[in-house]
């Protein structure tokens, strides 16, 4: 992708299929789905279709589910602890 281009969305079905492959007994398919779903989170709306998938309690089965859920709090842990190691290093330099 060109640098500067804004990312287009990810339809929600796509990551939902992400989410259910990511879900499945099958590693081959559970690895493509999870470096899959590694591609997906820097695009806009990613992160509000997986809560989507997550509140969702009667159409959508709970392995997939929890699978959302681990998606969601992992993801959320590395964007708050980048954005955490960019302000340190931001204040350390302007402190010299």
């Amino acid at each position: 992708m060109a640098e500067g281009k804004p990312q287009e969305p990810i339809p929600p079905q796509d990551i939902y299929q992400a989410i259910c492959g990511a879900a499945s007994q099958d590693p081959s398919l559970v690895q493509s789905c999870t470096k899959l779903l590694q591609e997906f989170e820097d695009h806009p709306g990613t992160w509000e279709q997986l809560h989507a998938i997550v509140a969702e309690k009667t159409n959508v089965a709970l392995d997939v589910r929890r699978m959302a859920i681990i998606q969601f709090k992992n993801g959320a842990l590395n964007v708050w602890k980048n954005r955490r190691c960019a302000r340190s290093h931001v204040v350390t330099t302007h402190i010299k």
